[in-house]
């Protein structure tokens, strides 16, 4: 069962042999409204305005036509915005002319061919592929967007139906894997992965339960895709990008050093000197919270490079130590000194030009009282909270900004323009050498939970970098 937009303007066809000899064509296969599409126009699609319930009644008139043609509901109870279509693969003859097998014994030979030469990966823009349709990051309550199922009133609770899991490499004898499975969402955002006993899934699981190393696995479900919920991070061996979002790795640049650079230098870089943002200038300063961790220490790098004076915070007199060695113009131990009156005093009374913060409420005064005159105020976070109180006459009165910034939710292009900003400007301190991340701890993938247990505890200085 998956799920597409709703659109009721169409003419309707009668059912069709099936057994015919023209195989679909691939831009029908590119997309779920496509291939939809493909099969009304060829007459393998049995469709229905009468609206269906998914608790129970949609799965059983999907079991009674289990091997027919597949079924298309455009009135799906509770989901006025989708569509439900199942047993999309149900009918082989069907499954035969969408994918080209030109019979049974085709059909086995290729797909066992297939499992182990997996074809190769072919990136697609972001704003191109099928799965990146709706990306979902307001309401995380899934149950509200995806048609949720049951199949027997024996099961205590609906699911998500028709998950396809992925595994690659050698946990499935040196093949790819594609599984068909089901994904439970009990409170709308925390999701369960269900492997089918006697499954693939269930063989890989089995066999690798006891291993130090934990399984990749991409589980997707209906349209959008399930991956979307981690589209802020995530742990993988193998990774397709966009080639706007990468940078070439300099000749004597460490793995681990390329690996701990984009992210914490790119997010400096477009804060800090980015028109829109900080649009730090020649002769202004900045203070920068959390000097001693990878985004602070990025930002001295680059304000050393650039010749701007840069303060920062730390929590600890070793942290300050070190982050006035690696550069940085003053360094204030937030839990013994007032940040903001420290600026003032090292600006002379004027305030500093930008603040790039990532604490949020608890410092949003304090913030505002360290700015000069038309400052700027850049949110990168809100480790401190959300919500507080403001006062705008501070604003008016001396013509501050307070600007909000997140990189992971930008557009391919938006971030393809922030690394082409950052060579033109920077890409020479890269190549020679000068700008390198600070890298505090090379911990081993299988150690991850205690690498965010160091972060958490605030023990590093630098970036902390899993080895896969």
């Amino acid at each position: 069962m998956a799920t597409v937009q709703a659109d009721l303007a169409r003419t309707k066809t009668g059912l069709a042999d099936p057994r015919a000899v023209k195989p679909a064509p691939k831009e029908a296969l590119r997309s779920l409204p496509a291939t939809v599409d493909w099969l009304r126009n060829e007459g393998l699609l049995m469709e229905t305005d009468v609206e269906v319930d998914g608790d129970l009644q949609l799965t059983g008139i999907q079991k009674h036509f289990d091997g027919s043609y597949p079924i298309l509901f455009n009135n799906v109870k509770g989901y006025p915005h989708a569509r439900a279509v199942t047993n999309l693969f149900a009918n082989m003859d069907i499954v035969d002319r969408m994918f080209g097998y030109e019979n049974a014994t085709d059909r086995t030979r290729k797909l066992a061919y297939s499992i182990t030469h997996p074809i190769a990966n072919e990136v697609i823009a972001q704003d191109e592929a099928p799965c990146q349709e709706e990306v979902i990051t307001s309401d995380l309550d899934v149950n509200k967007f995806i048609m949720a199922i049951r199949h027997t009133h024996l099961e205590g609770e609906i699911t998500i139906g028709s998950g396809n899991s992925v595994v690659v490499g050698k946990y499935f004898w040196g093949g790819s894997h594609i599984g068909y499975n089901r994904m439970n969402f009990r409170w709308g955002n925390v999701g369960t992965f269900q492997s089918s006993p006697g499954s693939h899934m269930w063989q890989i699981l089995t066999e690798h339960y006891k291993d130090d190393q934990p399984i990749p696995l991409t589980v997707c479900f209906g349209l959008p895709v399930a991956s979307t919920l981690l589209a802020g991070g995530g742990y993988a061996e193998e990774v397709v990008v966009h080639h706007g979002s990468v940078l070439p790795v300099p000749e004597g640049m460490s793995d681990e050093e390329a690996a701990g650079f984009p992210e914490t230098f790119l997010t400096a870089f477009s804060n800090l000197f980015m028109p829109g943002l900080g649009a730090l200038a020649p002769g202004e300063t900045a203070l920068v919270h959390g000097g001693g961790g990878g985004v602070g220490t990025a930002a001295i790098a680059l304000a050393r490079e650039s010749g701007v004076a840069l303060f920062v915070t730390a929590g600890s007199e070793e942290k300050c130590r070190r982050c006035l060695a690696l550069g940085a113009r003053a360094a204030i131990d937030y839990r013994s000194e007032d940040f903001a009156a420290r600026a003032r005093e090292l600006t002379d009374g004027r305030g500093v030009d930008v603040v790039l913060d990532h604490i949020g409420a608890q410092y949003l005064a304090q913030n505002l009282a360290a700015l000069a005159i038309g400052g700027r105020l850049v949110e990168i976070g809100l480790m401190g909270g959300a919500q507080t109180e403001l006062n705008l006459a501070a604003l008016l009165l001396r013509r501050l900004a307070v600007i909000g910034s997140t990189l992971r939710t930008r557009s391919v292009a938006d971030k393809a323009r922030i690394v082409a900003a950052f060579s033109t400007r920077f890409g020479a301190g890269l190549a020679a050498g000068r700008l390198r991340p600070t890298i505090d701890s090379v911990l081993p993938l299988s150690a991850a939970a205690e690498a965010h247990r160091r972060m958490r505890a605030s023990a590093h200085f630098g970036k902390i970098v899993l080895r896969v």
